[in-house]
């Protein structure tokens, strides 16, 4: 066969929506009446700053409480553990002063931490998404307070077909999946396979697929955008280097059991070994991404059989490659 540039067919599109690398409902663990709630929706905020307040009152006057029980406790208790020994306290009175004093222990620990959880703060830099109170509204505990999202890098969703996603496979060779934004589609940025569900939605019967990004710099991604994702399932697509399609047959391993491909010498009639770097597989065909150029007479059934520098003969119509005793054929 004489090789020629593939098909198109080697360009998949389809819609994407951008999501964020990392999302959260940010919530106080207890109730109260907010204080302070100094964000805004759209503000870039970083790992700990306070995001709201709650009015604290309430707790501390707890956690005074609290620890008036535990400082009573723990007298009694190391009061106990004086006369023990000597006899003038039971061993049940003894045992009984200790568990008080762990117990208030306990909940000293539980005010302290209450109080802790009046000051709700961000767990990763990120920008503030949407903002569901007001100030000094009260809230309950677990009550959604803002929703953080962390844009340093995001995620695209596609939906893609059973014959493409197989191509999602690490042991297979992956396509080139690159995300087109901007009113005419000029702005690319490459994208990398995060993962892939193995269960098709029952109604589309199409796969998910996440994929990761790099956030752009030179103009603003936001979580619920859209996008173009292009699957370029041949590795010259972007490059520009010259990528071919030829039968799987027509491919096989030289002495050191590298992939060459036989050659036909237009003048000679004779063959040379050619080594060439495959690509991804398609059906039946191979991607050949360097080695050959287009208009090359290649040998494409046989190929065990032949040796270098062997004479072949063309085969009229479409009949199969045939050995001449000590020459070969070509077609």
């Amino acid at each position: 066969m004489v090789v020629s540039s593939p098909e198109t067919a080697s360009v998949r599109v389809f819609p994407g929506v951008i999501d964020a690398n990392q999302k959260v409902e940010l919530a106080f663990r207890v109730s109260g009446k907010l204080k302070s709630l100094p964000v805004r929706e759209g503000e870039v905020v970083t790992e700990g700053q306070v995001i709201a307040q709650l009015d604290p009152a309430d707790y501390q006057i707890v956690e005074r409480d609290r620890k008036a029980r535990y400082q009573e406790a723990k007298a009694n208790f190391d009061r106990a553990a004086q006369l023990l020994p000597q006899g003038y306290i039971s061993k049940a009175d003894y045992d009984r002063l200790e568990a008080t004093f762990k117990s208030a222990d306990a909940a000293l620990s539980e005010a302290r931490q209450n109080l802790e959880y009046t000051t709700l703060k961000a767990p990763f830099s990120g920008r503030v998404a949407k903002r569901l109170v007001e100030n000094f509204q009260e809230v309950q505990a677990k009550q959604t307070i803002v929703e953080l999202q962390d844009t340093s890098s995001l995620e695209v969703k596609i939906d893609i077909p059973e014959s493409d996603v197989k191509r999602m496979r690490e042991d297979s060779v992956r396509p080139v999946l690159v995300a087109r934004f901007g009113p005419s589609q000029d702005q690319n940025f490459a994208l990398k396979v995060k993962e892939y569900s193995t269960v098709a939605d029952t109604k589309t019967q199409t796969f998910r697929v996440t994929l990761s990004m790099d956030s752009p710099t030179s103009f603003t991604v936001l979580p619920g955008m859209t996008t173009s994702v292009v699957m370029h399932t041949s590795l010259g697509d972007l490059t520009g280097i010259a990528s071919y399609l030829i039968p799987l047959d027509a491919v096989h391993g030289d002495i050191k059991l590298d992939p060459q491909v036989w050659v036909v010498d237009a003048s000679t009639m004779t063959l040379k070994g050619v080594p060439v770097k495959v690509g991804a597989m398609h059906d039946n065909s191979i991607e050949v991404v360097e080695g050959l150029q287009e208009g090359d007479r290649i040998v494409t059934a046989g190929v065990a059989f032949l040796t270098e520098g062997q004479k072949v003969r063309l085969m009229k119509e479409i009949e199969q490659a045939e050995p001449m005793g000590s020459e070969g054929a070509a077609n």
